[in-house]
């Protein structure tokens, strides 16, 4: 084997080594690309979740922009309706007073009416006393006025 065919033999191997690399490049080539493709259409997918994730938390956005003043709105309601409990408080309270006060006068007006019951009560008995003694005095009035006419002619009554 001489130089040259040493040479040819060498290039032939180069170019043989060199085919290889080359198309171990392009698999690896081809297989980077690949990847890469599927990288890029990865991240476009979570773009696209990514968009449609940021309408949905703008739409919570307004959703909660709308609660916050709906609920301001309650809490102004609440504010007037604990105002109003308060007065309505006040009121009760005095109310509360003033039923104590008419109890108390209730109260002196049983004593008073239980007095006279009482005062009653002996008027009643004096009064059945006098019943007694009107009807002893019209019987006697009676007695005299039939002892009275028994006797006319012996005596007599005039008016004048």
């Amino acid at each position: 084997m001489d130089k040259a065919e040493v040479e040819k033999l060498a290039h032939q191997i180069g170019d043989q080594i060199a085919e290889r690399i080359s198309t171990q490049i392009g698999v690896v080539h081809e297989a980077f690309q690949h990847k890469l493709d599927l990288v890029v259409e990865g991240q476009q997918m979570l773009g696209e979740k990514i968009d449609h994730l940021d309408g949905r938390v703008g739409n919570l956005e307004v959703k909660m922009e709308r609660v916050e003043v709906r609920l301001t709105a309650v809490e102004h309601r609440m504010d007037r309706l604990e105002t109003k409990v308060d007065n309505l408080e006040t009121k009760v309270d005095n109310l509360e007073t003033k039923v104590d006060r008419l109890e108390t006068k209730v109260d002196r007006l049983e004593t008073k009416v239980d007095r006279l019951e009482t005062k009653v009560d002996g008027h009643d008995s004096r009064f059945d006393q006098l019943d007694t003694k009107i009807d002893s005095i019209a019987a006697d009035l009676t007695a005299h006025r039939a002892d009275t006419v028994a006797h006319r002619n012996a005596w007599g009554v005039r008016e004048e």
